[in-house]
């Protein structure tokens, strides 16, 4: 009987959408700007029609709102929250609409009807066992043969639908990422909930995506930009130049103190404002802020141990610089995420 019957294998049909739709799901509410200004106030925040944004269908206090949110967390693990305000802040396409949703897992943030080819890496193979030191010439040449095989793959993909594929081809969008951080940092003897660990973390992170871009900068004197490129640059390099200024602050953040950590700050913003993007009331210096708020002590933090890491923050920071020149020309509007891997991680070897 099974063998005789095809089902569509469309997102929309009788399988998928009809009879699977809803058991397996991830349900997340969005926050925006203008909800943080009425919890912050004290004030009610208005639910409106997604195709309608003017049409208020109900009203809440804010914070009550968000307090019955964290209770069916604590209850059922639903909803997520996407931060809608800083998701929009690092929107590299901001001239052609806002960043609405994302995938389930919540790694891949872009328009509506794109996507990207997952590619991770097992950052563990890339670490010195003796010395603790990190191969960042090794990550940067995996990055190059991983960019080109992605940016290949979107000419080459399969997408469900055919607005997928448009949206894809048109903004080129690909998900470099890492497996293995925590293996990578048990291996050194770091905790993982500790800034050392953090701040190697936030150090790949960077060197992955700078390498990224570096990359797709180089396909893009060959091959061409983007099609989107031309009208939506702007939003792209004030992105490229956030990346900077953070990286320029983690550059100095190991063993300093909080005091010089906020003139620093502010001394970044001050010097690179007008190249930096903003978003629903947030600004550069909010993004710089927030950086520094993950790190609990860092003039605490043993800087003998972030010694083998010391090739990949000096790295990314000239990499960064390389890519905020002017007359580049990408030929990705996005290049990587922070995927879960739960599904890639064994053939990537993060349980030899």
């Amino acid at each position: 009987l099974f063998r005789s019957i095809e089902y569509s294998k469309h997102m929309d049909g009788l399988l998928y959408g009809d009879t699977l739709a809803h058991q397996n799901a991830n349900h997340s509410v969005s926050l925006k700007g203008d909800f943080w200004k009425a919890f912050y106030a004290g004030e009610n925040y208005h639910t409106r029609f997604v195709t309608n944004r003017d049409h208020i269908h109900e009203t809440f206090p804010a914070r009550k709102l968000l307090h019955e949110m964290a209770e069916n967390v604590w209850g059922n693990g639903e909803p997520g929250v996407h931060n809608n305000d800083w998701i929009n802040i690092w929107n590299p396409v901001k001239e052609d609409g806002e960043i609405t949703t994302s995938n389930p897992c919540s790694e891949y943030l872009h328009l509506n009807n794109t996507s990207c080819n997952l590619a991770s890496f097992n950052v563990y193979r890339f670490l010195d066992l003796g010395t603790h030191t990190f191969d960042a010439k090794g990550l940067m040449h995996a990055v190059r043969l991983g960019m080109i095989c992605a940016d290949l793959n979107i000419e080459r993909g399969g997408f469900p639908i055919p607005e997928i594929a448009v949206g894809t081809r048109t903004y080129r969008t690909t998900g470099l990422g890492f497996a293995n951080v925590g293996g990578l940092l048990m291996a050194m003897g770091i905790p993982y909930e500790s800034d050392e660990g953090r701040w190697i973390a936030s150090q790949l992170c960077s060197l992955l995506t700078a390498s990224s871009f570096h990359v797709s900068a180089e396909l893009g004197s060959f091959l061409g930009a983007y099609p989107a490129f031309e009208r939506t640059q702007k939003s792209l390099r004030q992105v490229l130049n956030l990346h900077r200024v953070i990286q320029e602050l983690a550059a100095d953040l190991p063993g300093k103190n909080r005091e010089y950590l906020d003139e620093k700050t502010i001394d970044l913003y001050n010097r690179s404002s007008a190249l930096l993007p903003s978003a629903q009331g947030l600004t550069g210096l909010d993004a710089l802020k927030a950086f520094g708020r993950v790190f609990v002590a860092p003039d605490k933090m043993d800087r003998n141990r972030l010694a083998g890491f010391a090739a990949v923050q000096e790295t990314a920071r000239q990499i960064w610089k390389s890519v905020c020149a002017p007359g580049l020309r990408f030929r990705n509007s996005f290049t990587t995420v922070m995927a879960p891997t739960g599904t890639i991680s064994a053939p990537l070897g993060c349980y030899d």
